[in-house]
């Protein structure tokens, strides 16, 4: 299960990135349909590291765009959540361009010091 390793990943960058005395509230993921990535699976394994770690997890949010396809024929481009796709002109020579994103977008954090606590990003 290549998630995990994912979720173990995504968990160091968090930790580096949060400041001290922030508590993370959650975290925002890109990831392309090249990954292959169950999203499932990836919050299993999230939830597992953090456990591990003796921390609560943070939400999980991820956002998992459809394919980008280019039309080799007439040049439009396009979003479709299947890769093999036809165009609307016609032709099924669509070209996958991208898909291959794995991004940490974002960390909502608090201020555990706060009563109340703000949120920061």
């Amino acid at each position: 299960m290549h998630e995990l390793s994912i979720a173990t990943a995504l968990f160091d960058q968090v930790r580096r990135h949060t400041p001290a005395g922030a508590r993370v509230l959650r975290a925002r993921v890109l990831i392309g349909p090249m990954q292959g990535i169950e999203p499932e699976s990836l919050k299993f394994g999230w939830q597992a590291v953090w456990s591990e770690s003796g921390s609560e997890a943070p939400e999980l949010v991820l956002d998992l765009p459809g394919w980008k396809l280019n039309c080799r024929d007439c040049g439009r481009e396009w979003e479709s959540p299947e890769l093999y796709a036809q165009c609307t002109c016609g032709s099924a020579t669509a070209e996958a361009v991208g898909g291959a994103e794995l991004q940490l977008i974002s960390i909502d954090v608090t201020d555990t010091a706060e009563q109340g606590g703000g949120e920061d990003q």
